[in-house]
């Protein structure tokens, strides 16, 4: 019994979900309130539901998904399409066996041609195939009605509250437009969906308004007769298929932003002429276009963006997030942070300290087609790269030092067998010298040259690990004393174009020590890779499981407050307090990053967020110093960072930004940080202060400040926090 209404409830939830994951949701409500619109109509609402149910049963008999999924995407192009059976269903075929035989057809057809369909898109296209099959089948359904006979013309049906009495001049079209993306041309059915939008996205909201005032503006220029004859049961073809090209460029596929926003503009009109086309081309058939010119547009546009040579303005959306204000929360929390959208990232080819002699764009070779490269050599304080005159190889400090593979990959291309040249004098008979190439898929090659002779050791066909030695720095080739050069590349010979990209991880040295997470090295800068604590977690007691108790001061509170790391399904790691709020939080390569703060705002919890939001462990007796770009949520609640992330969309009004130091002090790791929120250029909060790390205990004292005010003092309570 128990288990039957476990199977019945997930039942249940995927096919409100099939509702809701049409505005790309995952909001119950949502679905709810989309289901409540289709049913003012309710024998076209009960169609849909029923169309709904269908596919998601007959998807779960066959074994397509697990009954206990709530995932309801194999329901809703099915549930559209029967949505479109209920609309134009004659009154008198209604609870017939044709009804029947054409409902289950439709929904079951659907499916099928949706999982196919879908599965070719994502594996070739790296899209999903959003509403296609559901404009295909209810164009085929159409064609298949009117050759048995029956006429696809609405006739006058019974309706629940739909409003109609009421005017609200152009609104009442952009209402009614919204309803018709479910065959519930209604005032009432569409400010539900405007409800339910609203839930959703407010810039999806916006951009919906966007496509409708596109769409009103050529239909009235082209055809005022059309928009005087709208009536009660007339589906606006063209006004959802601009509004919905208007949310997925908009905000969907593309990072929202003002050139989105543009781009999504120009498809709206691209879209209008596609849509007027299939009108014409079918209403001599009474059949409409549905959602196919939306499709098209979307699918060409998307497409062809992703064959630029750099993804940038607007960039892509390819991380699985279709909420406009989601995206643009990862782009700035992790994209913009991690990352840099125009750009491939790798490791230093090499440990100990290196000086870039030349780089991307450099006044010597790397030019044109191969201005993305480096040149390294070492030096000593003095800046000199080599002992004494400096006329042998072995006199160059760079000299015979390892090379390291800056990323997995497969041997794909070396020579080795070219003798180094006499200091000063070069070969431009074998460019490159000794070379390895390693392919890291996609067309992505990494390349090393100027390798010693004999000292390769690797062979074409196998695979190399990041960090492995592919041979020694020698002086063969285009090189008149030894260096390394090391490049990104599209082809696996020397010589192919060079890919803009970025390194990983590495310190750089000016009047101190910086740690960058990313970055571009340039000519003259002085840079070693990172090699932190292996044992980050351990150390700073964050394995799951891990609880610690600290003593909190906070104004004239004081309090106990409990930590404990867990990890969730997916992998994610969390710090839970007992204060009602949590910290998301990674440790990757020895670095420890907060990526999201949710719940209460007095917590030492969120200031240990607030201070350290990165944390590149590194125990050495010489500081280092690093910046970063905290997440939003460290500092702003929910509703604020929705809010800013709409502007931000537009033009970008805000920033966090942290600027840490970290030293080791008698065993104890300190870590002091200063933490900004500026707005429009003005700082509206800062927050600094000082964070006490000892070996395996984990964060001992915590000192947060406002404005250099002290606001919190947290204290570990030791012999609570040993497990």
């Amino acid at each position: 019994m128990a288990n039957s209404l476990y199977v019945l409830k997930n039942l249940a939830l995927s096919v409100i979900n099939s509702y809701s994951s049409i505005l790309f949701s995952e909001k119950r409500i949502v679905g709810i309130l989309i289901m409540l619109s289709t049913l003012i109509d309710p024998l076209t609402g009960l169609t849909g539901l029923l169309g709904s149910l269908i596919a998601i049963l007959f998807a779960r008999i066959l074994s397509f998904e697990d009954w206990s999924s709530q995932v309801g995407i194999l329901g809703f192009n099915s549930m559209l399409v029967s949505l479109g059976v209920g609309f134009f269903m004659p009154n008198n075929l209604f609870w017939t066996p044709t009804y029947w035989l054409i409902l289950f057809g439709a929904s079951i057809i659907t499916l099928l041609l949706f999982l196919t369909l879908n599965y070719l898109t994502t594996t070739y296209l790296n899209m999903p195939s959003m509403s296609i099959s559901f404009s295909i089948v209810a164009i085929l359904f159409s064609f298949f009605i009117m050759r048995i006979g029956q006429v696809t013309v609405v006739q006058d049906r019974f309706t629940l509250l739909s409003m109609e009495f009421m005017d609200l001049n152009i609104m009442t079209y952009y209402f009614k437009s919204l309803g018709s993306i479910f065959f519930s041309p209604y005032l009432l059915s569409g400010i539900l969906v405007v409800l339910a939008l609203l839930l959703t996205s407010r810039i999806g909201f916006l951009l919906s308004l966007m496509g409708f005032g596109i769409s009103y503006y050529f239909v009235s220029l082209f055809n005022t007769a059309y928009l005087e004859s709208i009536g009660l049961y007339q589906i606006s073809y063209t006004a959802f298929n601009l509004m919905l090209i208007a949310i997925a460029l908009g905000g969907v596929f593309f990072i929202p932003s003002l050139t989105s926003y543009i781009i999504a503009g120009f498809a709206c009109v691209l879209g209008f002429i596609i849509t007027y086309a299939f009108q014409f081309i079918f209403e001599n058939y009474f059949v409409a276009p549905y959602a196919f010119p939306m499709n098209i547009t979307v699918f060409v546009i998307v497409i062809a963006l992703r064959l630029r040579l750099q993804d940038k303005h607007p960039n892509m959306a390819n991380f699985g997030i279709y909420v406009p204000e989601d995206n643009l929360k990862f782009y700035y929390n992790k994209i913009r942070r991690f990352y840099q959208a125009d750009g491939l990232q790798f490791y230093l080819p090499f440990v100990g300290e290196w000086t870039v002699t030349q780089g991307n764009q450099g006044d010597l070779t790397h030019k044109m087609q191969w201005a993305y490269a480096w040149d390294f050599e070492m030096a000593n304080k003095s800046g000199e790269t080599y002992r004494g005159q400096g006329s042998q190889t072995q006199d160059f400090y760079c000299y015979g030092k390892p090379v390291l593979a800056s990323a997995s990959g497969w041997i794909v291309n070396f020579v080795d067998g070219i003798e180094d040249n006499p200091i000063g004098q070069i070969n431009t008979r074998e460019n490159w010298g000794n070379f390895v190439v390693i392919h890291h898929g996609y067309s992505i090659y990494s390349m090393y040259c100027h390798i010693k002779k004999g000292t390769i050791k690797v062979k074409n066909g196998e695979w190399i690990a990041k960090g492995d030695k592919v041979g020694l720095v020698g002086n063969s080739g285009r090189s008149a004393v030894p260096h390394l050069h090391f490049n990104v590349q599209r082809g696996a010979e020397p010589g192919s174009q060079t890919i803009k990209s970025q390194l990983l991880n590495y310190k750089e040295r000016q009047t101190g020590l910086s740690f960058k997470a990313f970055g571009i090295p340039q000519k003259g800068d002085v840079i070693s890779a990172l090699i932190p604590v292996n044992y980050l977690q351990d150390l700073l007691h964050l394995k799951v499981e891990d609880s610690s108790t600290f003593k909190v001061k906070c104004g004239n509170q004081e309090f106990k407050e409990t930590w404990t790391v867990e990890v969730d399904l997916l992998g994610r790691f969390y710090i839970k307090s007992d204060r009602k709020c949590s910290l998301e939080f990674s440790v990757y390569d020895g670095i420890f990053n907060v990526l999201e703060y949710k719940g209460n705002r007095k917590s030492a919890l969120q200031a240990l967020a607030i201070l350290l939001s990165r944390l590149p462990l590194y125990k050495a007796e010489e500081s280092l110093e690093w910046t970063d770009l905290p997440p939003y949520s460290i500092m702003l609640k929910p509703f604020m960072e929705n809010s800013l992330m709409l502007v931000q969309s537009l033009v970008n009004v805000s920033t966090i930004k942290s600027k840490s130091l970290i030293k080791t002090e008698n065993e104890t790791i300190i870590v002091a940080s200063q933490t900004n929120l500026n707005i429009m250029g003005k700082r509206i909060k800062s927050y600094s202060g000082k964070i006490e790390i000892k070996d395996l205990i984990g964060f001992t004292n915590i000192q947060l400040n406002l404005d250099n005010k002290e606001v919190m003092t947290v204290e570990l309570i030791e012999d609570e926090s040993i497990n």
